[in-house]
């Protein structure tokens, strides 16, 4: 999935993720790995702050 977004990163701007709080660890590691290669996105556990974060 990382790869597919560094394709796409000229179509986007922010990616908003919410997860199960139970897979936050895990999130957080994708989430550098994805960001580390250039793509905004972050995890949330709630979707209200995944929106307002994508609206910056």
């Amino acid at each position: 999935m990382a790869e597919y977004f560094a394709r796409q990163v000229d179509k986007v701007v922010r990616v908003a993720n919410v997860t199960n709080p139970k897979n936050m660890k895990s999130a957080s590691f994708y989430e550098t790995a994805v960001n580390n290669r250039g793509i905004s996105i972050r995890f949330f556990k709630d979707m209200e702050p995944a929106k307002n974060w994508v609206k910056f």
